[in-house]
């Protein structure tokens, strides 16, 4: 019994060291939380006495000391709970009971310290022992009077806050009480109560604990997981089922006979098997969750934790489809809702049922005029349908649709809005659970369908810039089509021109053929490039004697007037191009130049090396352009000076196709002085027997 009593006291010593440390850390210097220390250090100085006399068998003044120092802390720490919770005027049961209490607590201490100074050496005697034993009753029903007046003198609103500290500390006077008016009564302490009196107190920290907790004057900012108590209940409760079924299982093989370690292993793989489909229960597991939420902490949710699930949820990378119900499960997890659907408007303004989540409906789509649609726009309300159903008034004039009356778990209408828009709404159906919604519900569901809500826009603006580039890069290859096509018809219809004066010229012929020879290569790339959906710029690239290329413009641009000039004395220079495209460039930028030029005037092609980079330079003297059409026109998409003659597009066409080789195209230019555009582009390298050197290579034009 002395090993069990000592094993008691010891775990209370430990429970109220800790609580001491708690709530030391958290101290805030107000006289709440200094008596609430003080109480839990004399408690923990009482438990080490009484483990110290439970094993040794002795007792001394400390230990008279101890029990009274506990009790006197204790009241004084409710009498200024008491005082802070009622009006002088109407506290004279208060003061009584705290006068009563702090006469006996300085009666008792005086009286023992004088007493067990003249009975020090005789040791203590049984009057002695009957006027301690007097002394805790009185003190225990002055605790238990004080616990009544705390109770009593707290708002019905309020009282929560301090149930189970009442409960705990009230338990510990009453369990003093019994124990000494027994005492008392039979000369004799019960050695059993004694023994689990420190079991008991320990029960009793958790209690304070959840007070503390619950009353911030007392200086104890307790942030415990809520998942951390929920595996806590959860894994406690296990425990204390598998004790009972041990204790079930003893019972069977007790009284067995025969088949009594038999029915003890079935009795026992049943009762593991139970207890893992009750783990495992949504069910159950949501009912511990509800419970705990109601009754451990002052908030029912954690909105930290339930944020960043939030969160988490919602940025996970999966298609549209995964995304949307992501979003109508992420919502429903928080009222353990185990079915939904989520509605979005669409461009016509109909509600259209987006998914369904464990709930079917038939109905396709919701009208932007309906009752139902009005009044979520109108009120930005959670509809709770088992509450319309008691009490419609409270929803006015609503009328729920038919498609929604028809599902039988429907439970919650969640509106979901975006930048002050009814954007869509989410139907929950029945928790696994029941509850009833509170405002604390209603903020948090509402607060997570905001964000759902612009989630869900996003993604759907997304979708909307997906197709508009989609579009977009389709009427881009449109335009460069039309543009080459143009240029293409251009010589087509030279020749055509020409044929009827030089058609028996057979020099004419040749070039004819050559040419149709040419647009037919152009128009079938064109073909491919339209098949494909996209320019492959760089699918055709090689290595090609730019010098070449530059004489090859040069000679189809020669049919008009002015005539360009090569001005190179380099006679290879090799970069990496496609050459129906840089050629194209070359071409087009010359074409420019004599539209701009007249006839008299002059155009110069030259090209230099310079740092391992080619620059080519066309240079006109013609009508120029200002700063402003340079700077905020030239390389613009479908700005032109050539009216209905030109797209607009070929400059612009250029560049890009230049930057995508990683070059450079640059301008110069003075309104009637001329331009000059200058294109720098890197050289082609080739490595030979590990040493790098300028790509030779011949072009056949």
């Amino acid at each position: 019994m002395e090993i069990v009593a000592t094993a008691g006291y010891l775990t209370c010593m430990l429970a109220f060291l800790g609580l001491s440390i708690v709530l030391r850390s958290s101290w805030k210097g107000d006289i709440h939380g200094a008596l609430a220390i003080l109480a839990s250090v004399a408690s923990l100085i009482w438990a080490a006495t009484s483990s110290y006399t439970a094993y040794f068998g002795s007792t001394g003044i400390i230990f008279f000391a101890g029990e009274l120092l506990r009790d006197g802390f204790w009241i004084a720490f409710l009498f200024l709970l008491i005082r802070a919770r009622t009006n002088y005027k109407d506290t004279f049961n208060s003061f009584a009971a705290f006068a009563v209490g702090l006469g006996f607590f300085i009666f008792t201490v005086v009286g023992v310290l004088i007493y067990s100074n003249v009975t020090h050496y005789y040791g203590y005697n049984e009057s002695f022992l009957k006027v301690y034993f007097i002394c805790l009753v009185l003190l225990s029903c002055t605790g238990l009077l004080l616990i009544e007046q705390l109770f009593r003198n707290t708002p019905m609103d309020q009282r929560w806050a301090i149930k189970f500290f009442c409960i705990g500390v009230g338990g510990l006077f009453a369990y003093d009480f019994y124990l000494y008016s027994d005492a008392l009564l039979f000369e004799r302490i019960d050695e059993q109560f004694w023994g689990a009196r420190g079991f008991v107190n320990v029960l009793v920290v958790p209690l304070i604990v959840i007070s503390a907790a619950r009353n911030p004057d007392w200086t104890l900012p307790l942030h415990v997981s809520r998942r951390f108590v929920f595996h806590t209940a959860s894994l406690i409760g296990a425990g204390f089922y598998l004790i009972a079924m041990a204790v079930g299982g003893y019972y069977v093989k007790l009284y067995g006979g025969s088949w009594g370690m038999i029915a003890q292993i079935i009795f026992l793989f049943g009762a593991l098997v139970l207890l893992g489909i009750l783990l495992s229960s949504g069910n159950v597991r949501a009912k511990l969750k509800v419970y705990l939420s109601k009754n451990f902490f002052n908030y029912k949710y954690d909105y930290r934790e339930e944020w960043l699930r939030l969160m988490a949820t919602m940025s996970e990378q999966h298609s549209s489809q995964q995304i949307k119900l992501n979003a109508v499960k992420a919502i429903a997890d928080i009222v353990e809702s185990a079915a939904g659907m989520l509605w979005i408007k669409d461009q016509s303004g109909q509600y259209n049922a987006e998914l369904n989540w464990n709930m079917e409906s038939s109905e396709p789509s919701e009208s932007e005029d309906s009752s139902f649609i009005r009044f979520l726009k109108n009120r930005f309300w959670i509809i709770d349908v088992n509450e319309y159903d008691r009490t419609p008034e409270l929803y006015g004039d609503l009328q729920l649709p038919a498609w929604l009356q028809r599902i039988d778990h429907a439970w919650l209408v969640l509106p979901l809005i975006h930048q002050a828009d009814l954007w869509g709404f989410v139907v929950l159906g029945k928790p696994r659970a029941a509850q009833k919604i509170n405002w604390e519900d209603r903020d948090l569901l509402f607060t997570a369908g905001r964000q759902v809500a612009s989630y869900l826009a996003l993604l759907q603006a997304n979708e909307a810039l997906f197709q508009a580039r989609q579009f977009e890069a389709f009427n881009r290859l449109s335009a460069y089509v039309v543009h080459d096509l143009k240029n293409i018809v251009a010589q087509l219809s030279l020749i055509v021109t020409n044929a009827v004066k030089h058609k028996h010229n057979p020099a004419f012929m040749e070039d004819a053929f050559h040419t149709v020879e040419n647009a037919t290569n152009k128009m079938n790339k064109l073909l491919s490039h339209l098949r494909k959906g996209r320019l492959d710029i760089g699918s055709n690239q090689e290595q090609l004697n730019l010098i070449y290329l530059l004489k090859e413009a040069i000679a189809r641009r020669n049919v008009d007037s002015p005539k360009p000039k090569l001005c190179c004395s380099e006679e290879e220079v090799f970069v990496l191009a496609d050459y129906d495209r840089l050629l194209s460039v070359l071409e087009h930028l010359i074409q420019n130049a004599q539209h701009a030029t007249p006839n008299m005037g002059q155009i110069d092609v030259t090209c230099s090396r310079n740092n391992g980079k080619v620059a080519i330079d066309i240079e006109d003297t013609g009508c120029g352009m200002s700063e402003e059409f340079v700077r905020e026109r030239l390389f613009k998409p479908f700005q032109t000076t050539k009216g209905n003659a030109g797209m607009g597009i070929g400059v612009y066409e250029s560049r890009e196709y230049i930057t995508a080789m990683g070059g450079t195209m640059s301008v110069r230019s003075a309104v009637d002085k001329g331009t000059t555009f200058t294109i720098q582009l890197p050289l082609a390298r080739m490595v030979v027997n590990g040493e790098t050197l300028s790509a030779k290579m011949n072009v056949s034009l």
